[in-house]
């Protein structure tokens, strides 16, 4: 595999390359789909534009390059110089020794390290962003009752462990709203909201940043309609996020149709305000991120147990579909991790 430094030298001001800027960078993406393109941008002053680019072969690069929508309107000129990148980050090296990603999980580790980024926000002396999202004026909000008014049996914890397993199939029985409160309270309640400020929750979190939202797909429980809710911890409320009839089916579809989403009494949805974690963390906040998400599964599994539920986290749907539906971003707000819950047969 060979390395180029591809440079685009306008014929004319930029300002004057009007549409045909659109054309070049739908071209150029062509180039990252197939991974000859590593990155690209404009030159400053804006006099033309930079590529790193790899190929079998410098005719290759020059084939590719000659379809560029500014070449073809005479608009620019490329010149191509081969280099042999001897030095280089860690996470690129994959693409430098020819891969097409099959590396990522190995990259994700190399740049999350401590020293792969610069200060913190945190370090910066930025504001930390918001302990919670703000709620919606229009939505409707709904109390949940004191979960410390939960009465559980006795339960022998060494008995607990033992028992618990994931269970996919549950009964028609609903769940009573005391119970969904208790669960609510058992997987992100909130102890806590010290003076920094942060909140002390019945779920550890790195630097307690607590990036998560949970959403709710409400199937069965006493007291709510069906729909899909957002559970407001610093209040412990509930937010109506979609009353619409089909939401369960969009949401189970989005989770690769998992039957155990569309029958179960509650399927918990975690999802990541990046900012909460990033400020701190940087970069190494995406690893703290996902192994947040273990904590909170965990006592969902754990409460359920006591409840006599059973439970089956999702770890499994299509990113970019499930986001949609639950109205995320995909990149600052994002799903993580999900778990179902519903009463289990004697």
């Amino acid at each position: 595999m060979k390395h180029f430094i591809v440079e685009i030298a306008y014929r004319i001001p930029a300002d004057q390359l009007g549409e045909v800027v659109a054309q070049h960078r739908a071209f150029l993406q062509t180039g990252y789909d197939s991974g000859m393109l590593l990155f690209s941008g404009p030159q400053e002053p804006r006099t033309g534009g930079m590529a790193v680019a790899r190929a079998e072969s410098l005719e290759k690069v020059q084939a590719f390059f000659a379809q560029d929508p500014y070449h073809l309107s005479g608009l620019a000129d490329h010149h191509f110089t081969e280099f042999n990148p001897i030095k280089l980050q860690p996470f690129i090296k994959d693409w430098v020794e020819g891969g097409k990603g099959e590396n990522i999980g190995r990259r994700f580790m190399a740049g999350t390290q401590p020293g792969m980024y610069g200060p913190t926000r945190q370090k910066q002396g930025l504001p930390q962003p918001p302990l919670e999202l703000p709620v919606d004026p229009s939505a409707p909000v709904f109390n949940l009752p004191d979960p410390a008014g939960m009465i559980l049996p006795p339960v022998d914890f060494r008995q607990m462990l033992t028992n618990r397993k994931t269970h996919r199939v549950y009964t028609d029985d609903p769940l009573s709203l005391m119970e969904f409160s208790f669960l609510l309270w058992a997987t992100q309640g909130v102890k806590e909201v010290s003076a920094r400020p942060a909140t002390n929750r019945t779920v550890p979190s790195a630097g307690s940043r607590h990036a998560f939202e949970t959403y709710l797909l409400v199937n069965r429980v006493e007291g709510l309609a069906p729909g899909l809710y957002r559970y407001l911890a610093l209040s412990h409320r509930l937010a109506l996020v979609d009353d619409t009839p089909d939401v369960n089916a969009r949401l189970t579809a989005a989770c690769m149709d998992q039957k155990q989403i569309q029958n179960s009494a509650v399927t918990f949805f975690w999802t990541a305000v990046l900012a909460r974690m990033y400020w701190r963390y940087d970069e190494r906040g995406y690893r703290y991120l996902h192994l947040d998400a273990g904590h909170v599964c965990q006592n969902l599994y754990l409460a359920a147990e006591a409840l006599g539920c059973g439970v089956c986290a999702i770890g499994a749907y299509d990113d970019n579909l499930l986001n949609h539906e639950l109205g995320l971003d995909g990149e600052e707000h994002f799903m993580v991790y999900g778990g179902t819950i519903g009463r289990i047969a004697a």
